[in-house]
């Protein structure tokens, strides 16, 4: 969002993350390295309208502007995929899994130990991904109202756990889920609260242990499976 000098109401961009500005001109509009059409880039946003567009040069960050109108920037490539490796022979098995051109984070196998949960945002935005590990990956069908992360199978490998995030104005509800991975169709643990920021079922499935978020404190709590009130 832009403040005018003149004290006109600030007008939203794009929702996103951003990595830097600078101004094209005295009046603007503003180069703004943001993630708000599928990738890390430059935009240019009017700051009258708010409108914004893509000017290009995929990876780049924190532009700055000559008084001549050259621009500078960082062209920054950052990738975090999922590497498989056999621990007998770590120097000569190690291979990719399923490679992407951003993130992979927090992955997790199958009790049968022939797939992998995990999170990734490389459909834009961070939502569970499935894959197995003989085969192809694919993303949950999953409700496009939430952020879906922090995946981890229950221990009979049937669900899925997981954390589902969504936006209320500038306030952010984070729920506890379980995930059917072949229907896809997710419960809302309501009896954790709604700042839960990840959940796992216990070695014997008697109890889930979570961890919830109350401003700069994060801390871990365990509820009983069979009254998770408790």
């Amino acid at each position: 969002a832009a403040r005018r000098a003149d004290g006109a109401r600030r007008r939203r961009a794009v929702r996103g993350l951003t990595w830097g500005l600078a101004w094209l001109g005295r009046d603007g509009p503003l180069l703004i390295s943001a993630d708000w059409y599928g990738g890390r880039a430059l935009n240019v946003v009017d700051t009258h309208t708010g409108r914004a567009a893509l000017a290009g040069a995929r990876g780049g960050q924190y532009p700055d502007v000559s008084r001549g109108g050259d621009v500078v920037y960082e062209a920054a490539a950052y990738q975090a995929n999922l590497h498989l490796f056999d621990t007998a022979d770590p120097e000569h098995s190690e291979r990719v899994l399923w490679p992407s051109a951003k993130y992979s984070n927090y992955p997790n196998f199958s009790p049968d130990g022939r797939s992998i949960v995990f999170d990734s945002n490389r459909d834009n935005p961070i939502s569970v991904f499935l894959g197995a590990l003989d085969g192809d990956v694919h993303r949950l069908p999953l409700a496009a109202d939430g952020e879906f992360g922090e995946a981890h199978w229950s221990n009979d490998g049937r669900l899925i756990y997981g954390v589902r995030a969504t936006r209320n104005g500038t306030s952010v509800v984070s729920q506890a889920v379980r995930i059917d991975p072949q229907s896809a169709q997710v419960e809302v643990i309501d009896a954790l609260g709604e700042m839960v920021g990840m959940v796992r079922e216990s070695v014997d499935g008697a109890a889930l242990y979570y961890a919830v978020s109350d401003g700069t404190l994060l801390s871990l709590w365990r509820a009983s499976s069979a009254d998770l009130t408790q």
